[in-house]
């Protein structure tokens, strides 16, 4: 198993050739490429009776591998439109395009970047494509699903605040879900329909997803579990650590989940060098000595990504994410804000209030 993005081919020929429980090769490079992932989906067909049809959940992909490819291509999907890199992680390289036009400049820009960087968001270990996709109206989710020989044992749901355009970020969340049961359920099944139709069977995967007015639409399938804090998040909440779950799995033993029953309601902000800069430096209020030791004695959940918060102007990066618990959903908003207004991290370029309205 891998918790690494870039390491999920590798992890594949590794279990394939020792005959250990994982993803083969074939369900590694459907996953790992997104544009793939959705062709996948539309051509799969229901396995189960009654279960709805993976390509109800698919969207519309073009590929753009050279900028000629971005010519012609609102005959085929939509703008506004989605420009994405094939391999890449963590919104890396993702841009809200309005047109062909903005399409193409921005396509050229990022293939600069690709160009200087090594860093490991990118993907660029496996290539440079891109793809454009159709831009699903409705909220974001995050899905973490847990599967045992092809069997659902438990699907945690994490609920996104509005994103930050054009490069459409989440820059808040907060879990357990905030909706209504019957749209948990749909978004559970479409999950559980997705990571079934590339061939993932045994595992911690991770499932990001639109709820549009019509019913969920899949943003892209992760073949490793979540990334980022929300492991840690997910532990607080449900007092159970899928990491360990993952271990259990992939040694072919069936953990014994009981139904996960959630202890708080636990909401966060992502901080990205863009927005942050300021306040995260030494002049601020919030550096990050400060907010570890408001994170030691309990006031905030602080998990720190980058070493240095440094404005690049390529490309917005994570620095940290800074958290709170809560008995309720309006109990975390209430103090979340308190927290972001104290150490700064509320500010005009990062309205808090905004990023988490839709949580209700």
């Amino acid at each position: 198993m891998t918790v690494e993005e870039g390491h999920i081919p590798l992890m594949s020929l590794v279990c394939t050739s020792l005959h250990l429980i994982g993803i083969t090769p074939d369900v590694a490079r459907k996953v790992k490429k997104k544009s793939l992932t959705q062709k996948s989906l539309k051509e799969s067909s229901a396995n189960i009776s009654l279960s709805p049809d993976p390509s109800l959940f698919a969207v519309k992909t073009h590929e753009v591998v050279r900028s000629d490819d971005v010519v012609g291509s609102s005959n085929t999907i939509q703008y506004p439109a989605v420009l994405k890199l094939e391999y890449g992680s963590g919104c890396a390289g993702v841009i809200l395009v309005k047109d062909e036009a903005e399409c193409l400049a921005r396509y050229d820009n990022i293939q600069k970047i690709l160009k200087t960087t090594d860093d490991t968001i990118f993907g660029t270990r496996h290539g440079n494509d891109m793809h454009l996709a159709e831009y699903a109206l409705g909220s974001k989710h995050n899905v973490d699903i847990i599967m045992f020989q092809g069997k659902i044992l438990a699907a945690l749901i994490s609920d996104g605040g509005p994103t930050r355009v054009p490069n459409l970020l989440s820059m808040a969340a907060c879990t357990p879900s905030c909706l209504p049961p019957e749209k948990q359920r749909q978004l559970v099944t479409a999950t559980f329909q997705c990571v079934r139709a590339v061939g993932l069977t045994d595992g911690v995967f991770n499932v990001e997803l639109k709820m549009t007015p019509t019913g969920p639409k899949l943003i892209e399938i992760n073949g490793r579990m979540t990334g980022l804090a929300n492991r840690d998040f997910l532990r607080i909440v449900y007092e159970t650590d899928i990491l360990f779950l993952n271990y259990l799995i992939v040694c072919g033993i069936q953990p014994n989940v009981q139904p996960m029953e959630p202890r708080c309601q636990l909401m966060w902000v992502t901080c990205t060098s863009a927005a942050h800069a300021k306040a995260l430096s030494r002049s601020g209020t919030a550096t990050p000595e400060v907010l570890a030791e408001a994170h030691s004695r309990g006031e905030i959940l602080y998990h720190q990504r980058e070493t240095v918060p440094e404005a690049d102007p390529a490309y917005e990066k994570i620095f940290c994410q800074i958290g709170v618990k809560g008995e309720s959903v309006s109990d975390a908003k209430r103090k979340l804000l308190d927290v972001c207004k104290k150490y700064g991290v509320d500010c005009a370029e990062f309205p808090v209030d905004y990023f988490l309205s839709t949580f209700v």
